[in-house]
């Protein structure tokens, strides 16, 4: 008898029913309960997301859009505020999801410190705020918390990560690194853009003295081949620099003309005159002069007469008269005085107008000061900066190309004048030799050393 033998499936073979007693509960732990678990699970997660996706409908599913997107709109201040105030969305995952109501309806909670107090303790305590009484207790904590916040801003931060322990940044481009050598330094310094810091420039050197242009724009009427408008402006604006100096020098002459010029001869002659007053006296004039004093003396006091003397009542009147003005005068001050203190409120509002005046005057002096020495140029010695005479050609010399035309100025000179103007070197004199550095002769004479031997 031939039997056929069948594959077995492990898979098969291992899901097999296992029939056994359930009376104990060890046998009820050989049980397969996974498709039990595995149908609950399914039940639990339709509670939380809802039906499977197998069967909801097409509508639960898709949306058809009808109308176009709408533009993402800037928040306001208030929806901002709003939004400000609700829980951010990366807790989402930490809340319940699900939507299985919770079994127990009540549950027990710890209530706060605020909820458990009384209700007339929690009155008196507000009002006891509202008073502005503190007890010790709060006092003491204030002072705690204050000398802590003074303590940690006095105390510097050490931020770790912000610095590299493997390079010494004050070691290295400061100059003091004794290991590197200067080429190193140069090189480095050159490339990360520091400076050394061992050689410190002035201030002065990194703020600009002046803020004229460096390269300040020619006369277009200046150019080798000018419009004839331009050479017209320029020539007019020569002309009137002329005679703007021309009447300056004549009012000049017209001031010095209105005082006496004397010679020296006469101006010892009247020296001389002045001096000897007083000292030559005439016989004649002595007795004009004694003739003259004894007519000149008089009395200065008027003689007083008994006819003119006054009575006793007319001076008695007199001094009644006099205390009289000055009590009103006294009562006159006092009213002055008086009304000056009921008009104090408006003096001083007229001072403070006054103040404000001159302050907002001040403010704009010391802009248009600032403006002016930025402006203009200083005395950085004891020569004054003069502006060069204007570079200028005829119509005559002007032949429109640069090889026939005749050069005018120095280019040298008007960068020099530049320089001086902008207050970047000082104002210089040319220095001529003296005569007597000419005239004066030097002695001259030969070492032994060079003299050649004679025979």
């Amino acid at each position: 008898m031939v039997r056929a033998s069948v594959p077995v499936n492990p898979e098969k073979a291992s899901k097999t029913k296992v029939r056994a007693a359930k009376r104990s509960k060890k046998a009820w732990r050989k049980t397969d309960s996974s498709d039990v678990d595995a149908f609950l699970e399914d039940k639990r997660l339709e509670e939380r997301l809802g039906k499977p996706f197998s069967e909801r409908t097409d509508d639960e599913l898709f949306q058809v859009d009808t109308a176009p997107a709408k533009k993402s709109v800037p928040l306001s201040v208030a929806e901002k505020k709003r939004k400000a105030f609700l829980p951010p969305k990366c807790f989402e995952i930490l809340e319940p999801d699900s939507a299985v109501p919770d079994p127990i309806t009540k549950r027990n909670r710890v209530r706060t410190k605020a909820e458990r107090q009384d209700r007339i303790a929690k009155s008196k305590e507000e009002q006891r705020k509202k008073l502005g009484l503190r007890k010790r207790k709060e006092i003491d904590s204030i002072k705690q918390k204050r000398a802590h916040r003074w303590q940690k801003k006095k105390e510097a931060r050490k931020d770790l990560f912000k610095v590299n322990p493997w390079i010494d940044e004050n070691d290295l481009f400061n100059g003091n690194g004794k290991w590197l050598e200067t080429d190193t330094k140069r090189h480095n310094l050159t490339k990360t853009g520091k400076v050394l810091e061992t050689v410190k420039t002035p201030a002065s050197v990194q703020v600009k003295p002046s803020i004229l242009p460096p390269l300040p724009k020619p006369h277009p009427g200046t150019s080798y081949n000018p419009t004839l408008e331009d050479h017209n402006r320029l020539l007019q604006s020569v002309a009137e620099k002329e005679m703007r100096k021309t009447k300056k020098e004549i009012e000049l002459a017209r001031e010095v003309s209105k005082y006496r010029i004397m010679e020296p001869k006469q101006i010892e002659e009247e020296w001389m005159d002045e001096m000897m007053q007083g000292l030559e006296k005439d016989e004649n004039n002595e007795d004009e002069s004694s003739s003259n004093e004894s007519s000149e003396l008089r009395s200065v006091n008027k003689p007083v007469t008994r006819d003119r003397k006054k009575k006793a009542s007319q001076r008695q009147r007199k001094k009644e008269h006099e205390r009289k003005q000055r009590e009103t005068r006294k009562k006159k001050l006092e009213k002055r005085r008086l009304a000056d203190l009921d008009r104090v409120k408006s003096y001083s509002k007229l001072i403070d107008q006054a103040l404000e005046i001159e302050q907002a005057k001040q403010v704009k002096l010391q802009k248009r000061k600032a403006i002016r020495d930025k402006v203009l140029t200083k005395r950085l010695s004891k020569n004054k900066f003069v502006a060069p005479a204007p570079v200028f050609s005829q119509r005559e010399d002007i032949t429109g190309n640069l090889r026939t035309i005749t050069p005018v100025g120095n280019i040298a000179a008007q960068v020099l004048s530049n320089l001086q103007k902008r207050n970047m070197i000082e104002v210089t004199q040319r220095q001529l030799k003296s005569k007597k550095a000419k005239k004066k002769n030097t002695k001259t004479f030969k070492k032994r050393s060079h003299v050649l031997p004679t025979k």
